[in-house]
């Protein structure tokens, strides 16, 4: 059921599939988007990983190995490491539709991808204040940097990001024989709310959080 905590995922959803039904966006717009969602999930969570090292700053908390700030930037390096590889895989895919794209090309794939699907707009801005509203309701009001560490919350966001890429890549195989487009896009849709909603209902029973091991790692 729809509450404070939810409510931006049922309008997400709501929002995304009105614009495929009036034609304000299409299916392929849809499946791109949501591949690139993964660079907002990863901004966004590297800037709670900032909050969490500030609340302990704050509060005097005991720095204890592989929680400070260099944490944050093995982070934004790791991470941008894996959305590449990802990227150049989905790249590959999109290449047999679109032959100006070069797998390995990734940020002019990206410029191109901009100038020609003008209908991943809306679905982006959407996605942009999703995860705002939910950074904000499930860990800013719920204060969930006071319950962890940098070194806890590394893993966070690469289970959802795997589940949400195996979906997306799932989907353009579908798409390169042209097999009812609207229907998978929407199968992805519900796959990515589904996996939103049991994340924000089981924040502390979270499925889709890899645990990482840094005990042999030196951080200060």
């Amino acid at each position: 059921m729809p509450n404070r905590q939810n409510a931006f995922i049922w309008l997400n959803v709501l929002f995304v599939v009105t614009l495929l039904f009036t034609g304000e966006t299409d299916a392929f717009s849809i499946i791109i988007a949501y591949f690139m969602e993964t660079l907002i999930i990863g901004a966004i969570h590297a800037v709670k990983m900032y909050i969490i090292l500030k609340h302990a700053n704050r509060k005097n908390v005991q720095r204890t190995p592989n929680n400070g700030s260099g944490m944050i930037v093995f982070f934004l390096f790791h991470y941008t490491f894996f959305v590449a590889v990802q990227a150049i895989f989905v790249f590959a895919l999109l290449e047999m539709k679109d032959p100006k794209i070069d797998a390995f090309h990734l940020l002019a794939n990206v410029q191109h991808i901009f100038q020609n699907y003008e209908g991943i707009y809306p679905i982006l801005w959407s996605l942009f204040i999703f995860n705002i509203a939910d950074f904000f309701f499930n860990f800013i009001t719920l204060k969930e940097y006071e319950q962890t560490t940098i070194e806890k919350s590394f893993g966070g966001p690469y289970g959802r990001i795997f589940i949400q890429q195996f979906a997306v890549i799932l989907g353009f195989f579908f798409f390169l024989f042209s097999f009812a487009l609207d229907v998978i896009a929407l199968l992805i849709v519900c796959i990515k709310a589904l996996v939103d909603f049991y994340r924000v209902s089981n924040p502390n029973k979270n499925p889709f959080e890899i645990k990482m091991d840094f005990s042999k790692v030196k951080n200060t």
